[in-house]
């Protein structure tokens, strides 16, 4: 299902919502939102509004309190502590778009306080000695930029690869792996888009 983009405002009230929904299992009032964005219950019920329009948020019962659900791309309601689960990421395609989706996965609500965005299945066995294993699940907080040595989720063209990040003052930035068998991988920093930082890694025992 496309949608009608938001704009950046639009964006924070929608990304609000969904993390005090994540938190605490109910979406906020009207009046909620207008504290929080300093404005007012009129104002936050016009944007919720223009949400439910473009199809980002739905209410359901009769009532403005506490009613409100976050949808996924396909309209579906997103439940409380649950994010995206990617088999892998795609140039071309955003990150959470519903092509690189495989599933939904429950996370404790640290993580989303955190500012958790999704998880991914962990490919190849470059970050063996950060604790990092094939076929492990790394939660990933998304955004576009980093600290120096945080793991990251990094895009080098067709190809996104988990390593540590070290930008150089020359205008490039060298990726490490955490295994000796692995060389660190240099690009210039126009080459290298950070999708997202590293913040937790789990694995399912069978």
């Amino acid at each position: 299902m496309t949608r009608p983009k938001l704009s950046t405002s639009q964006q924070k009230y929608l990304k609000w919502i969904a993390e005090v929904i994540a938190k605490t299992g109910k979406s906020p009032t009207l009046e909620e939102i207008g504290d929080h964005f300093k404005s007012t219950a009129v104002n936050a019920y016009k944007i919720v509004q223009i949400l439910v329009r473009k199809g980002y948020v739905k209410k359901t019962g009769n009532g403005p309190v506490r009613t409100l659900v976050v949808l996924d791309d396909e309209g579906n309601g997103i439940v409380p502590n649950q994010l995206p689960l990617i088999g892998r990421v795609a140039a071309g395609l955003p990150v959470l778009a519903v092509e690189n989706r495989i599933g939904m996965v429950t996370l404790d609500e640290a993580f989303l306080r955190r500012g958790a965005s999704f998880v991914l299945v962990v490919q190849g066995e470059s970050m063996l000695d950060a604790g990092i294993l094939p076929g492990d699940k790394v939660i990933i907080k998304q955004q576009p930029t980093a600290e120096t040595g945080q793991i990251v989720l990094a895009l080098l063209g067709e190809e996104a690869t988990i390593k540590r990040f070290y930008p150089q003052t020359n205008g490039s930035v060298i990726l490490k792996p955490e295994n000796r068998s692995f060389s660190d991988i240099v690009v210039a920093t126009g080459n290298c888009s950070i999708q997202g930082v590293v913040i937790g890694c789990y694995r399912e025992i069978e």
